[in-house]
């Protein structure tokens, strides 16, 4: 039988000397360690395959992420529009049936101006009209981030153009430009930022949020300053459309 085998080489073993026994453990001890061995093995193997997946994924991802940061929006225009300012020039514009100094009033007046934020964006004027070069005006988002930021009026040339320069925050050092150009029956206004985004982080969250937020807010923006200018009567402290008293 086979448990009597077993016990009668059990005893030969013994009978043969310590020879025979380490010969006997050694062998089962070399099996298992083989078979340990093995299992390491594998195990190395299967962690350097992965390994080199995600190291795929990675470069995959950084690669997509590098063509995006080459990539604009649709209110990208060409540098040489506005060559004195470096950087991305991100434009946006509407045609408004309003004259431009109405369009100038509405947009340098400190309430009317809060009718015309999205909602959670209120920008505020710290300086004491009437608005002119030097004033700083504060614009605060209140979103799934709060941010807030300041410019300085650098330039106005009255029913023409604005010309701000962010003082801090993610657009720090860019320049802000407002325009207005009669056109037809009503005025072109044109809203324009110049900003030199710099640092991988930064310029990863402008291309892929900031820059797609900006642009969805200064719509809105624009939106809401066509239909308050025109409104009729006006909302500038019961003036006409172009100014004059009623």
């Amino acid at each position: 039988m086979p448990i009597r085998e077993t016990t009668l080489q059990s005893r030969a073993n013994i009978l043969n000397g310590p020879s025979s026994l380490v010969s006997h453990f050694g062998s089962v001890s070399e099996t298992k360690f083989t078979h340990c061995n093995g299992s390491i093995s594998c195990n190395m193997m299967m962690m350097k395959l992965k390994f080199k997946h995600a190291i795929r994924v990675c470069l995959s991802v950084i690669g997509i992420l590098f063509i995006c940061m080459g990539c604009s929006s649709r209110y990208t225009v060409a540098p040489s529009s506005q060559q004195q300012y470096p950087g991305e020039i991100n434009r946006h514009e509407r045609w408004i049936q309003a004259d431009p100094a109405h369009i100038y009033r509405i947009l340098t007046h400190p309430e009317v101006i809060k009718m015309l934020c999205p909602d959670g964006t209120v920008v505020s004027y710290l300086s004491p009209q009437p608005y002119s070069v030097g004033d700083i005006v504060e614009t605060r988002v209140a979103h799934i981030f709060k941010l807030k930021w300041t410019a300085r009026v650098d330039q106005v040339i009255e029913n023409q153009l604005i010309r701000l320069t962010f003082q801090d925050g993610f657009f720090k050092g860019g320049t802000e430009l407002w325009d207005f150009s009669p056109q037809a029956s009503g005025t072109r206004v044109r809203q324009t930022i110049i900003v030199e985004v710099k640092g991988f982080l930064k310029r990863l969250a402008w291309v892929t949020k900031v820059r797609r937020k900006h642009d969805k807010m200064v719509e809105q923006f624009l939106d809401n300053l066509k239909r308050v200018a025109e409104m009729r009567p006006s909302v500038l402290d019961g003036t006409t459309q172009n100014g004059d008293a009623k």
